[in-house]
């Protein structure tokens, strides 16, 4: 009995730390040490389901931001998106530039700049952009 309520106070003081990382915002350090309690029980529900909020807010932290790489307001409409879009399209497409390193980075600002139109165009792939999810996840709900 006392090695239960033991076990339990221990895993109270993991959990207690787990979330003061997660209320400071630090969801790396949060995630691993997550990965080290799930390598000791990796079938308890509690440490894997905040090791997808963990996670969820990882990748919502490294994903691009859509609306400042085209230049708009959160609330923009389709149309404003679309706009936006094609200005920008215009000053980063890969042809106007010369150099090679201009070039590249042109490259991946076109890209990013195809991948945020592709989100914020669409009704469904903006409420889940909105919502936190990145790209990978949104094309895996889309699916």
């Amino acid at each position: 009995l006392k090695a239960t309520a033991a076990a339990n106070d221990n895993k109270n003081a993991h959990l207690a730390y787990v979330s003061a990382l997660q209320a400071l915002e630090r969801f790396e350090e949060a995630e691993a040490r997550l990965k080290v309690l799930l390598e000791h029980e990796p079938h308890d529900t509690v440490w894997q389901q905040r090791m997808e909020k963990v996670q969820f807010e990882v990748r919502k932290r490294r994903r691009p931001d859509y609306y400042s790489i085209l230049g708009v307001s959160r609330v923009a409409s389709a149309m404003e998106v679309k706009a936006a879009y094609k200005q920008r399209a215009m000053q980063w497409h890969p042809d106007k530039h010369d150099s090679a390193e201009v070039k590249q980075r042109a490259e991946e600002m076109f890209k990013l700049l195809g991948e945020a139109l592709l989100v914020l165009e669409d009704t469904m792939r903006r409420q889940l952009y909105d919502a936190g999810y990145d790209k990978e996840a949104i094309e895996e709900r889309m699916q």
